[in-house]
């Protein structure tokens, strides 16, 4: 049971003391190389992340970027149970709305992180958008793709140390 409360905390990235402390007090060898090797693991996945001050993320892959929302923002919402996102071919400017999460707490909007075309959307989330709550910034959780029409865009939003700071000062 320790260690999968370790691994939960460890795979969310919050180190508490008792996430060390067990690490440093008999934990078997072989599990704590397999704590490190995932967090690098994991913090490679979040490295290649730019997030905006709506909480949507974005991952770039050529000209393509994969957009979805911050596990903070799914957090905070609750859990969801409407996924709706704006048909792919769609042109937009960084910043316009381009779909909506509804949970049984609220509805919120989805801006596009940067200016392009929208080229796909989940449609798994039409059945189950419970997999945004999930898997946030996973193969099952993204919210569509778009194809970038101005790359300089991405120098403007926020790295993911920038992005924690600005959620602690929230």
């Amino acid at each position: 049971m320790a260690s999968v409360g370790v691994r939960a905390v460890c795979a969310l990235r919050t180190f508490t003391p008792t996430c060390f402390s067990r690490l440093q007090n008999g934990l078997s060898r072989n599990f704590q190389f397999a704590v490190q090797r995932n967090l690098s693991v994991s913090h490679r996945v979040f490295a290649d992340l730019k997030y905006t001050e709506q909480h949507e993320w974005v991952r770039l892959d050529g000209a393509v970027g994969t957009v979805g929302i911050t596990a903070k923002a799914a957090e905070s919402m609750g859990d969801l149970v409407y996924v709706e996102i704006a048909e792919p071919g769609l042109e937009v400017d960084q910043g316009d709305e381009c779909g909506s999460v509804e949970s049984v707490k609220a509805v919120s909007d989805i801006y596009a992180p940067v200016s392009g075309k929208i080229t796909d959307r989940n449609t798994d989330l039409s059945d189950t958008p419970e997999l945004v709550n999930q898997d946030p910034y996973g193969e099952q959780g993204w919210l569509f793709k778009i194809e970038l029409s101005k790359p300089e865009e991405l120098d403007a939003l926020m790295t993911e140390e920038q992005y924690t700071a600005f959620i602690t000062e929230e």
